[in-house]
């Protein structure tokens, strides 16, 4: 058997309603959206069986965008409760609209957001992609503190594979010396990370799985995937349990 082909089915069924102006949505490689969900799914699938774990009934898709990985979460779990959130009214209006979910407009301090329930499974993909340390530290913290007692919560960062591309020039992220910043971060506290122009706690950050599971060890959480380029042969895959290790 091809294990490759066992969301084929539920690939039919994906919705292929793209908000104008979704800008990870590419005119000229439409499908490349959609195997970006595809992935997404994959690796939250495997990390409930991993852990044991039924099909969630209340669902988290943080920083969620304009639907790339919701869509998919629909498709699989038509009978949960999907709550998505994010920083822009626009992308969460379209998705209560298309999609039938719940929405919560964000807030860029994590500390300050508050959910009425917690929840039994998060996805957060490609944000602290975009955060300086502390405030990846803040909000794995927070995250944990989203789930329930047996919650799972699935968060993707970049690692090795963004640092080898970067470093071979393959794929270009940013102005050489941002890169040279973030690669020399790196190899000193695991953690690189540079704004963007003009900005302030919003950037690029490449984060060694090592710093990641020390992080996981600090908050003793669980960790029940850390899979490297897992999310489209490009970011890493941590999928945590809170506060299940007692070392």
């Amino acid at each position: 058997m091809n294990i490759n082909t066992l969301f084929d089915d539920i690939s039919l069924i994906v919705s292929r309603d793209v908000m104008v102006g979704d800008h990870m949505y590419n005119e000229k490689n439409p499908d490349h959206y959609f195997r970006v969900g595809h992935s997404a799914i994959t690796s939250i699938t495997a990390a409930l069986m991993l852990a044991g774990r039924p099909a969630p009934y209340r669902i988290l898709d943080f920083a969620c965008g304009s639907g790339r990985v919701t869509r998919w979460l629909k498709a699989i779990f038509p009978g949960s409760n999907i709550i998505c959130s994010d920083l822009r009214q626009d992308s969460l209006t379209f998705l209560k609209n298309s999609f039938d979910v719940e929405i919560v407009l964000s807030n860029p301090f994590f500390s300050d957001i508050s959910f009425d329930e917690p929840f039994d499974l998060i996805w957060c993909g490609s944000l602290i992609t975009h955060l300086p340390q502390k405030q990846t530290q803040i909000f794995l913290e927070c995250c944990a503190s989203w789930l329930s007692h047996d919650g799972i919560a699935v968060v993707t960062f970049c690692g090795r594979e963004v640092k080898r591309r970067m470093a071979l020039s393959e794929q270009k992220y940013l102005l050489a010396k941002d890169a040279e910043k973030i690669i020399s971060e790196l190899e000193i506290t695991k953690y690189g990370y540079v704004n963007y122009l003009g900005k302030d706690n919003i950037g690029f950050s490449i984060c060694h799985p090592e710093w990641m599971l020390n992080e996981m060890i600090r908050l003793k959480n669980s960790v029940v995937i850390l899979s490297e380029a897992a999310w489209d042969n490009h970011q890493d895959v941590l999928a945590f349990r809170r506060e299940k290790s007692s070392i």
